[in-house]
């Protein structure tokens, strides 16, 4: 018998977020519904743990209402999929942290692949809807644009 499995997982490491984004429910949800907090690493392994025993061949995104790049065990965890499941790696950031050192980190890392959210190309509309330097992540999203082009 075919094992059934969703086309794609979703994990949240964290509940932190450096943007806030008029259009996404992270604020209002963490200041009164859940608390800050960080996956603990038992509970990391019981993930890892779930993706190996299933044989789980599809996507395994790191985002949902968290800024990714903030986990200072992303590109461990990003590792860990790749070396130890058969599982890839998608990842979502809004661009504003893609300093050198994660972009190093990150391509040695090896996602699949990597969105980048920038709400708007205007200037005004992106530090109004996103709170964030839009020249700072422009140029952050244009570096790692550069640096990955080809891999």
């Amino acid at each position: 018998m075919e094992k059934i499995h969703p086309k794609a997982i979703f994990i949240q490491l964290h509940t932190y977020c450096n943007a806030y984004c008029i259009n996404c429910p992270h604020d209002f949800t963490y200041k009164t519904i859940h608390s800050k907090g960080k996956m603990s690493n038992d509970i990391w392994e019981k993930i890892l743990a779930d993706l190996i025993a299933m044989d789980y061949r599809g996507q395994v995104g790191f985002y949902l209402l968290h800024e990714p790049l903030i986990a200072t065990d992303l590109y461990e965890k990003i590792i860990d999929v790749n070396s130890k499941t058969n599982a890839f790696v998608v990842l979502s950031t809004n661009g504003s942290l893609l300093t050198n050192n994660n972009i190093q980190n990150l391509i040695s890392s090896k996602p699949r692949k990597v969105h980048i959210n920038i709400n708007s190309g205007d200037k005004f509309e992106y530090e109004e809807s996103m709170k964030l330097n839009y020249e700072e992540t422009i140029l952050n999203t244009k570096n790692f644009i550069s640096k990955a082009k080809g891999i």
